[in-house]
């Protein structure tokens, strides 16, 4: 500073001469800026250590905190990971455990009432009354909305008829008879080979097949569930299950319903047939009197005809109708039954062209939609040509013997395709067997390899279990069991271990001596593998409940303790009967009780579902320890009866919590002084600056007649520093404050933004500043926001000496951030120098040529990271410069 005065007295003695007497005003004002540059000179160098003691401690606090902040969250966030994996895996199995059960229940009502509906079935007599009830039953358990059954009248084409049903949607019904009559009177081969699977099929898969409306058969979706019954080849009839809601159906619900399906099939003909049976056994006793046979002859020649009245009464015609004319044939043909005119028609054919006698088994109408069988000898009288000229014949009723045919076969049906095989054995080693079901080939089985005594019944029992069928035989003999049941494994032939059920009948002689084993087995395999998951499902969670460090604890209603897992114990030092039946809020600490007791009414009365509460626990020592718990309220849960808390201890958490508050306080209070010493010091150093600035302006404008141009450039240069380090104050204010003050969120359309601040900063007209088109709307601080874009785009106006200077602007959307970018074809900056740049107080040229503080880049760096964002610079000397800086799309404050 004194070189400063001695070259201004230099100057005013070079200017105005030694003879040049100073007034005492001048003297006055030479003083006052000699002291004023003493003083800025002095306050200057004491601002500067200020400001750099205050930047280090505020940098070294600001990384103790962040260190510290950096932990607490991740400790934070290990814990609560760790609590909600192990929630999630208890939820897990209780959700697959309440499943299971469901779908064990709902299976095992469904089968009895499936079994108890074909019981019912058995023992009604009248079968339309009785399908209402079973219907009602079997939907009621399976939760099916609709149930029909449709009879099909013709074994060759779809004729469908409503036999039974229940619900109310006849739309429905309706539907379904016509969809089926056409898939059978079309002849679609494709779709009749599934029918005649015997297999359960949805409607939407057949109609898929047949080729009907897409989106109808879209809409049926899973909807409607078809269980044929097929007898001797033939579809007789067809039960429909409906589920409103197009539920997925189980592969056991389908066998259990297709089953129903199958029994209910065969026991309405087996009804059938045994009403016939009455019927003709009725007619048996009455034609004792007279014969058993109807004879009949027909004059095609003479055109006459006679029946007896054993034929008429066969044939179901009134006298009347047995009188010849052209029609005679036809109403002959009336009450054959329609399933045999086919087969007539191919015997009278064949006898005709042979001339041959015809020999025929077929069914006639007796009325009531009724039919008998009979047996038909008839012998024609052709003439030379092979025409016909008489026929002579007899019909005889042979029902009775037909119907014990059938009988016979139906049960065997109902046997054969029955899930449960039928066994019989001796009582001797190791059980030859004398007689097995053929559905024993459903464990890969054929009924010779027992009968012919290539495998006994002790060889199929799995070598395990064996040892305890045998205890079980004896145990139940000595108790005076004839009949019982056994749960056990047998061995399919291909290796395959199922599990069966057995319900044995024990058939003793006259000396009650044991002579056979009877019975069925079934494969309950799925029931006990699903009782097996269970099991274990039940241990593992009892495994990862003993071993959690969680605590898991279960109170009644009344807030006593009625279980505490293992990890409490570790955890307070209490024993067991320290504990268990005393009141969880002995416990409590008294400023947490009142608190504690209304989430757990919450929970008791329902009105939420899970209640997460933060008490203090008590030790067996006396200290109190943080808990976190979360309630369940599972009092209405078989097995547990009661409220269900998960805790965790998070006495740590509470402490790194009010740790973080302690430190948050202390930086908020270094805050306000930093803010506090920097409008004080900013205050005290400007009003010197301007007082220098007041007087260089007046030196200049009293001597501006006198001075030459080196005065004058030393007068502007001494303006200029004057500005600078104005200009320098309000930088280390803007850098101290710099993305600590918060400022509203607002929607900002970036290209009429950035067109905005280049007016603003008024570039020179050979400038060409480029703004991209598809710039995005960002929200963000408006004021932030300005600072970035001013500083990088004014030094790219300041910088460039370019003869045709061009600075780009513009966007890039790199998925989860803004990446926006500041290019210029100036001078550019080497490697070397793209860290320093970012650095306060540094320059790349010397202040005497371009005016800089070195703060305007440390700013934008400040803003930019404090916001969660980067900032850096693309550059080779001589190339140009790009400046990009990148900011979260998700909840930043740029």
């Amino acid at each position: 500073m004194e070189n400063f005065h001695r070259l201004l007295a230099r100057q005013m003695k070079k200017h105005l001469g030694d003879d040049f007497k100073c007034s005492e005003e001048i003297k006055t004002f030479l003083s006052s800026v000699s002291e004023a540059y003493q003083h800025f000179d002095s306050d200057y160098e004491q601002l500067e250590r200020t400001l750099e003691l205050s930047s280090n401690e505020l940098y070294k606090s600001n990384l103790s905190l962040n260190e510290l902040n950096s932990d607490l969250e991740a400790r934070i966030n290990e814990r609560t990971n760790e609590l909600e994996k192990a929630n999630a895996v208890l939820l897990a199995e209780k959700n697959q455990k309440e499943e299971r059960e469901k779908k064990q229940k709902l299976t095992d009502e469904l089968l009895k009432a499936s079994n108890d509906a074909i019981n019912r079935l058995i023992l009604s007599d009248s079968i339309k009354e009785a399908f209402s009830d079973i219907f009602n039953s079997v939907a009621s358990v399976g939760q099916i909305d609709d149930v029909v059954l449709l009879q099909n009248l013709n074994d060759t084409k779809g004729d469908f008829s409503v036999l039974a049903k229940i619900g109310d949607d006849n739309d429905l019904f309706e539907a379904l008879k016509n969809r089926l009559d056409f898939v059978l009177n079309t002849n679609y081969s494709s779709s009749i080979k599934i029918l005649l699977r015997n297999e359960p099929v949805f409607l939407r898969d057949l109609e898929t097949n047949v080729g009907l409306n897409p989106e109808l058969s879209q809409k049926s979706g899973f909807r409607n569930l078809l269980c044929p019954v097929i007898i001797q080849g033939k579809l007789r009839s067809v039960l429909v299950f409906n589920s409103k809601q197009g539920r997925p159906w189980s592969t056991l619900e389908k066998s259990i319903l297709s089953r129903l399906a199958d029994s209910a099939g065969n026991l309405i003909h087996r009804k059938e047939l045994e009403k016939s049976i009455q019927k003709q056994q009725e007619a048996i006793l009455e034609a004792q009197q007279f014969s058993n046979i109807g004879t009949f002859e027909i004059d095609f020649l003479e055109k006459e005809c006679h029946f007896t009245e054993q034929a008429r009464k066969l044939l179901n015609m009134q006298e009347v109708e047995l009188i010849y004319d052209d029609d005679l044939i036809k109403r002959l043909r009336k009450n054959v039954h329609t399933e045999d005119l086919g087969m007539i028609e191919i015997a009278w054919k064949h006898a005709i062209k042979s001339l041959t006698d015809v020999r025929l088994d077929f069914r006639l109408y007796s009325g009531n939609d009724s039919f008998i069988y009979v047996n038909w000898n008839l012998k024609p009288t052709y003439s030379k040509s092979g025409k016909i000229l008489k026929v002579r014949g007899t019909l005889q009723d042979i029902t009775e013997r037909t119907l014990i045919e059938h009988k016979a076969k139906t049960a065997q049906l109902i046997i054969e395709n029955s899930p449960s095989v039928l066994f019989r054995w001796k009582v001797e080693n190791d059980w030859p067997v004398e007689y097995v079901s053929s559905n024993v080939s459903q464990f890969g089985y054929q009924s010779e390899d027992f009968l012919k005594h290539k495998l006994n019944y002790a060889e199929l029992i799995h070598p395990e279990d064996y040892p305890s069928v045998i205890s079980d035989i004896q145990e139940n003999k000595k108790n005076g069991n004839r009949m019982y049941q056994q749960l056990y494994r047998i061995l399919c032939k291909n290796g395959e271990i199922r599990w069966v059920e057995d319900q044995t009948l024990t058939e003793v002689d006259s000396n009650g001596n044991d002579l056979f084993h009877q019975g069925i087995i079934t494969d309950v395999t799925d029931r006990v593998n699903a009782r097996i998951a269970l099991e274990e499902s039940e241990t593992r969670f009892r495994n990862l409940v003993q071993n959690s460090s969680d605590i898991i604890t279960i109170l009644n209603s009344a807030g006593e303790i009625t279980y505490e897992s293992p990890s409490f114990y570790r955890a307070f030092d209490y024993d067991e009967q320290d504990i268990i039946g005393m009141s969880a809020f002995d416990f409590i600490h008294p400023e947490d009780l009142e608190n504690v007791k209304e989430s757990l009414m919450s929970l008791i009365v329902e009105t939420i579902e899970t209640a997460t509460v933060t008490f203090r626990f008590k030790k067996k020592n006396g200290q109190y320890i943080y808990l976190e718990s979360v309630g369940n309220n599972l009092l209405n849960e078989s097995g547990i009866n009661g409220i269900v808390v998960n805790s965790r201890d998070v006495s740590e958490r509470f402490e790194n919590e009010l740790q973080f508050k302690e430190y948050a306080s202390s930086l908020e209070k270094i805050n306000k002084e930093l803010d506090q010493f920097a409008y004080i010091v900013s205050h005290d150093l400007k009003a010197p600056l301007r007082a220098i600035n007041n007087l260089a302006e007046w030196i200049h404008e009293d001597l501006e007649s006198i001075m030459d141009e080196g005065t004058k450039k030393n007068i502007s240069m001494l303006q200029g520093r004057i500005g600078r380090m104005e200009s320098l104050i309000n930088g280390i204010l803007q850098y101290s404050r710099a993305g600590r003050m918060k400022a509203e969120l607002v929607p900002i359309p970036m290209k009429d933004f950035i067109q905005d601040i280049v007016l603003n900063l008024s570039p020179p007209e050979h400038f060409v500043i480029q703004i991209q088109e598809n710039m995005p709307v960002v929200e963000a601080e408006k004021v932030s926001m300005d600072q970035v874009f001013s500083n990088f785009i004014s030094n790219a106006i300041k910088y460039n000496s370019n003869a045709n200077p061009v600075v780009r602007i513009g966007y890039e959307d790199r998925g989860p951030v803004h990446c926006f970018f500041v290019e210029d074809n100036g001078p550019g900056i080497s490697p070397d120098f793209h860290e320093k740049v970012f650095t306060i107080f540094q320059t790349l040229q010397a202040r005497d040529s371009v005016e800089s503080t070195g703060v305007g880049l440390a700013i934008v760096k400040k803003i930019v990271e404090e916001k969660g964002g980067s900032v850096w610079l693309e550059s080779e000397e001589g190339q140009g410069a790009k400046f990009i800086f990148t900011f979260p799309k998700v909840d930043n404050r740029l």
